[in-house]
């Protein structure tokens, strides 16, 4: 695992970023540096051991966004397509 958090979710382009699970159920709706998936969903797998999680449409706009490097630090933006008028 990283250091720090700050190394988890640092990047120099978008490309460096992925999306993760923040939890145990739902949608992937956090960025991390990609190269620490593996360390991050092996965590995953043991904090949420015999999670039961229920099927469903999460419709949250986190789950459909793309992951950005801004400022150097790997984000999900929520980009409003409200249009107002």
């Amino acid at each position: 695992m990283p250091a720090s958090k700050k190394e988890l979710y640092h990047c120099n382009n978008d490309d460096d970023c992925i999306k993760v699970h923040s939890g145990c159920c739902g949608c992937a709706n956090q960025a991390i540096n990609k190269k620490y998936i593996e360390e991050w969903d092996e965590l995953r797998n043991f904090w949420c051991k015999g999670t039961g999680c229920t099927l469903g449409s999460d419709t949250s706009e986190l789950c459909y966004a793309d992951t950005k490097c801004i400022n150097n630090s790997c984000n999900v933006p929520i980009i409003n397509t409200k249009r107002s008028g």
